[in-house]
């Protein structure tokens, strides 16, 4: 699975079996959340030459497609995960 940024800046998840997983973006900025995020961000993204207003903007317009995707990449880990065989369980 490719993040929206692959092409520019190469793959961002990568899994370790079926067990560990590393997620190199923000599923979790969404349009209902990610006014937290700008600001707590504004100075990195200042320095990106990322302009929040903007940012903010096309988050606003792609809310409900970022809160799909944001499941959908949770899901589809989650969906792949086997009880564990501890002895006892």
């Amino acid at each position: 699975m490719l993040s929206a940024n692959a092409l520019r800046v190469g793959e961002r998840q990568h899994s370790i079996g079926r067990n560990a997983l590393r997620i190199q973006f923000h599923p979790e900025a969404t349009g209902g959340n990610i006014e937290h995020w700008l600001v707590g961000r504004s100075v990195e993204l200042a320095n990106a030459g990322i302009a929040v207003p903007a940012l903010r903007a096309a988050a606003g317009e792609r809310r409900a497609q970022l809160e799909q995707r944001a499941h959908e990449v949770a899901n589809a880990w989650l969906s792949q995960l086997r009880p564990s065989k501890e002895k006892g369980a």
